[in-house]
């Protein structure tokens, strides 16, 4: 393993042909005290690499353990005589005032302070420890949310001055090979949970899959080569067609989009899905901006930092500028709702993002079925409206029910296991719920023939 991670660092910084002249590019290392971050400093170390220093970050989550783990790397470190960095942060409460999900605000903290040592201290590379099950884990998981063909990739092995020397191989081998050279680590028992979305593909799917094929993770890694080679090659046609099918803006839009240029490609569907998410709209918008193109020219549609109008030759797009930020309060309950106009704003309550607009409702109208867009009679709810994690006693009507339904027996219906119901949010309309985000709005406020105007919620 060794050699082969030699191999791999010095393709990655590019320089010299020897690990041991001095002259190498100097490396920081972000080091968690984990068996992946702990072996590659370790390997770092052995191969004779003297350029380097390692950070620490203790993100003040699970106590005395997370000290643990600190001590541990600077022990480590000063028994070799390593330059070593470390820093806290009280990452809940940044949370909480940034409003985003805890994952969100460590991973904001550690790199600004990453990159900050590196400003100072002239380091050029960030080393960061994933593996090949993340690279994998993060592919299927981009596939489960919905992506574009840059979602295939997995996770680069180079992505700017961050290098992964590990990436290549797999957690089982970075393991043996630190039980093998005895190599101290500690381990976050977090991780040997089921509550997040990559410990689930990480400890009940991917076992799974290796039953059925025990060179899985090999078998994708070569499929995530293959896409990497595919990517490119669609990035260089699409910036062909770009300039095909966009035209200059003499106006106050920010880009013209040429209808006739678009359509008369077969794969003008996909270019235009590819343009689009450059400007904030998902792929569900996409699609709909897409059957528009045969209607009549007017119609809006918005994301959260643009406004795309379909006029008569072109769709143009529009910057909303600061129009997008969240209009809110905070309350004992959870968060206050303001009214929200056609541009609308977005939150981020309990890690989870929602965004709210209303709108007109246009003649012909059909809301598209889905567990992430909801769609509400505006005129049947009152603002501002209150978002809050569910309780027990709480009760709605389910669409397309007649008779109420206490969200408990709701989630034992729709199969939702009882940690994931934990963090289940709902919107309140005084003291009616409207809509539980993720699943289904209340019977009373969906959207009829004589709705006028669309109360949309989108949960991310």
């Amino acid at each position: 393993m060794l050699n082969e991670f030699k191999k791999n660092l010095l393709s990655l910084i590019e320089k010299g042909n020897s690990l041991a002249t001095g002259k190498n590019p100097k490396i920081l290392a972000a080091v968690s005290g984990g068996v992946d971050s702990m072996t590659m400093v370790s390997l770092l170390y052995s191969c004779g690499y003297t350029n380097f220093a390692v950070a620490t970050v203790n993100f003040k989550l699970r106590g005395e353990e997370s000290d643990a783990d600190e001590a541990l790397v600077k022990r480590w470190t000063a028994d070799r005589g390593i330059k070593f960095f470390s820093t806290s942060f009280e990452t809940e409460s940044y949370a909480k005032s940034e409003k985003i999900s805890i994952e969100m605000a460590a991973r904001d903290l550690r790199y600004s302070w990453f990159y900050d040592i590196m400003e100072k201290d002239g380091y050029e590379y960030l080393a960061i420890a994933h593996n090949l099950n993340d690279s994998v884990e993060t592919l299927f998981l981009n596939l489960l949310r919905g992506t574009g063909i840059d979602g295939l990739s997995g996770i680069r092995v180079k992505n700017g001055r961050i290098i992964r020397p590990l990436l290549k191989f797999s957690r089982q081998e970075i393991t043996d090979y630190a039980t093998k050279e005895e190599i101290p680590y500690r381990i976050d028992r977090t991780n040997l949970e089921s509550y997040y979305s990559r410990n689930r593909l990480r400890n009940r799917i991917f076992p799974e899959f290796e039953t059925i094929n025990p060179s899985f993770l090999q078998t994708i890694e070569r499929s995530i080569e293959y896409f990497n080679t595919a990517g490119e090659i669609i990035k260089a046609q699409y910036a062909r067609k770009r300039e095909q099918i966009i035209e200059s803006s003499k106006g106050t839009s920010d880009i013209k989009i040429n209808i006739s240029a678009l359509i008369a490609d077969e794969h003008s569907k996909y270019w235009l899905y590819m343009l689009l998410t450059e400007y904030g709209f998902n792929s569900s918008q996409a699609d709909q901006i897409y059957d528009s193109l045969e209607g009549q020219p007017g119609k809006e549609f918005h994301s959260i930092t643009h406004l795309l109008i379909r006029d008569r030759d072109y769709l143009l797009i529009y910057s909303k500028g600061d129009k997008h930020k969240p209009v809110t309060e905070c309350h004992s309950e959870g968060i206050v709702l303001k009214e929200p106009d056609s541009f609308g704003y977005m939150v981020v309550f309990r890690g989870k993002e929602l965004q709210f607009r209303c709108y007109p409702m246009d003649i012909g109208f059909k809301p598209l079925p889905s567990k992430s867009v909801f769609y509400i009679d505006a005129d049947k709810i009152v603002f501002p409206l209150v978002c809050r994690i569910w309780r027990v006693g709480d009760r709605f009507i389910p669409l397309g029910m007649s008779g109420y339904k206490k969200l408990s027996d709701f989630f034992i219906d729709e199969k939702v296991d009882i940690k994931s119901k934990e963090d289940k949010i709902v919107l309140l309309s005084g003291e009616n719920i409207i809509c539980l985000p993720g699943h289904r709005i209340d019977d009373r406020c969906k959207i009829t023939e004589s709705t006028s105007n669309i109360f949309e919620v989108q949960i991310n």
